[in-house]
């Protein structure tokens, strides 16, 4: 992070302390070395998401929670990330204590999901049905039982299973038992379709020998190991995206007028994604045996980067909001009655719900197209160093050419492109192709976000403006995402539903263009400008290119002239 509370001798609002700088004069010259911590703290932090982040669900399912209880769980998270976040802001606003508040959350964050990992299986004490498997149509034909038999004598029909063969071993099985005491596979075609892929055989019969272990619903509410993972998981979700959206507030705040360069610390963020990703897959597979997947190296991976990341907090000056609201909630309350505003805060509620739906049915859709896991992994590897990083270094000069909410329209039009093209998609390496133009997508929303809550704040809110915001984002939209498009998947499938939500970007990004165009014939001012241009700086310009005029030091900040990276 970078400094924020110098002393009063060190401070000045017409020129930039060259102290800090100091500490990085090995850096070449085009690089701002008073940014230089923003870089490095979203490299750590979103490093540390990609450990836990796309694994903790897998968790759950291994520790033997069905995928109905699991949508149940994810859909708390983002609501009660809803609660945290405005609370977090406040706290913030009124403290003005920045790194006191990132450094418990972070604490918090790493303690709940090292319990939600670490968490025994809730399904050591289920029946395991001995038989075997047959291919088609998915059923798995019981020879013999041990264990308990809790729920297949209550009538239960639902169970979740991990079925183990000798090559092969799924964690997320749902089944129903017929009346002769058979089971039947709910997803019994991913199974076979691996098997038949093993064995070669295209269309042929197979009967596979092999063991299923199971734990219906109602014996699970009952196990206390479920309530601590649902629990952890929850609170590590929420904490998390309440820790992203604090530390996106402070990084605000710190830049001050020159607000527009957020993308470019942002996408160092998305560098580090890509980098360890497959080293995480790499991990877990040298961590794991044929009969158990070890998921507990993704959670040293996120330990390891909070820690690094809370030196690096903790290394610096102590980070402060000057500024200070005196009618704060006064301030709150006009601010939400500002049509631009809620418009604004509506259409990032569209585009949360939107990217919501993508991260919990992306995976899903690939593998149902028969996508190897590898390939599921490059496709992430190309959004993060394909057009991801371009667009958030771009974003700056994005964001002043057509404003915040041409932004969202373009992010709209991205969506749709990449969701109606995986509704065609037939050959799974074109999904290559469509995540190249769907790595547009999250920096356009995510740095548009972030610069129209800083701009637009009064003085004392920025903070709280920065997490309603995202409450609604990552909150509320991505929870109403993730029902209506699960319950969409449910009932017309998955490629289906994506092409319809194609089609729904597509009228969500004409409505936020006309509803900017309405804005700005029926207000008094004009809306989604840029800003002044700022008083010319004393300081001559980067090394790096022309001269160009130096922001303004607003909340005590000190930054350098954004031509820099």
């Amino acid at each position: 992070m970078v400094p924020v509370d110098y002393p009063a001798q060190e401070r000045n609002r017409n020129t930039i302390s060259s102290t800090p700088a100091t500490t990085y004069s090995w850096l070449p010259a085009c690089i701002n070395r008073k940014l230089l911590p923003f870089k490095l703290h979203y490299f750590l932090f979103i490093a540390g998401e990609a450990g836990v982040g796309p694994y903790i669900a897998v968790v759950g399912r291994r520790n033997g929670i069905g995928p109905a209880t699991m949508a149940v769980i994810f859909a708390i998270m983002p609501l009660t990330a809803v609660v945290f976040k405005p609370v977090c802001g406040f706290i913030i606003d009124r403290t003005r204590n920045v790194t006191a508040v990132i450094l418990v959350l972070q604490v918090l964050c790493t303690i709940f999901y090292g319990i939600a990992f670490f968490c025994p299986s809730a399904i050591s004490d289920g029946a395991t049905y001995h038989g075997h498997l047959s291919c088609p149509p998915g059923a798995f034909d019981v020879t013999g039982t041990s264990g308990s038999e809790r729920c297949h004598s209550s009538g239960s029909g639902s169970l979740f299973c991990v079925l183990s063969t000798e090559k092969r071993l799924w964690e997320g099985v749902s089944v129903s038992i017929t009346m002769d005491g058979n089971i039947v596979l709910a997803n019994g075609s991913e199974p076979c379709k691996d098997l038949r892929n093993n064995e070669s055989l295209a269309n042929d019969f197979l009967v596979v020998p092999g063991d299923m272990k199971c734990s219906c619903d109602a014996a699970l509410y009952h196990n206390p190991n479920f309530w601590i993972y649902a629990v952890s998981a929850i609170l590590g979700f929420a904490l998390a995206a309440a820790l992203n959206n604090v530390g996106d507030a402070a990084v605000s705040n710190a830049l001050g007028s020159d607000i527009e360069v957020f993308g470019r610390q942002r996408l160092f963020g998305t560098l580090s994604y890509g980098m360890t990703s497959p080293l995480i897959g790499y991990l877990v597979d040298v961590a794991s045996s044929e009969n158990f997947t070890d998921y507990r190296p993704c959670f040293y991976v996120f330990a390891s980067a909070m820690l690094l990341d809370m030196i690096l907090i903790l290394s610096v000056p102590r980070m402060r909001v000057a500024e200070v609201s005196v009618n704060f909630f006064k301030d709150i309350a006009q601010l939400l009655s500002s049509p631009e505003i809620l418009l604004f805060t509506f259409f990032t509620f569209l585009a949360g719900s939107l990217m919501g739906f993508l991260n919990a049915f992306e995976t899903w859709f690939l593998e149902d197209l028969g996508t190897p896991t590898y390939l599921i992994g490059l496709t992430k590897t190309i959004q993060c160093f394909g057009a991801e990083p371009v667009l958030f270094f771009l974003s700056t000069y994005i964001l002043r050419k057509i404003g915040y909410f041409y932004s969202y329209s373009v992010a709209f039009v991205l969506f749709a492109c990449k969701a109606i093209g995986y509704s065609f998609l037939q050959d799974v390496w074109g999904s290559l192709a469509v995540n190249i133009v769907g790595g547009a997508i999250f920096p356009m929303v995510y740095a548009t976000m972030a610069v129209f809550a800083k701009k637009k704040a009064r003085p004392g809110t920025a903070a709280s403006m920065v997490c309603i915001l995202g409450a609604n984002y990552d909150g509320v939209g991505s929870a109403a995402g993730s029902l209506v498009g699960g319950l969409s998947v449910d009932k017309i499938g998955a490629s289906l539903t994506f092409r319809y939500i194609g089609f729904s970007s597509v009228a969500a990004a004409l409505l936020s263009a006309l509803c900017y165009l309405l804005l700005r014939c029926t207000a008094d001012h004009e809306y989604d400008i840029t800003p002044e241009k700022p008083e010319p700086s004393t300081i001559s310009g980067s090394t790096c290119g022309p001269p160009r005029y130096s922001p303004k030091l607003e909340h005590e900040t000190l930054v350098e002239s954004s031509s820099k990276l």
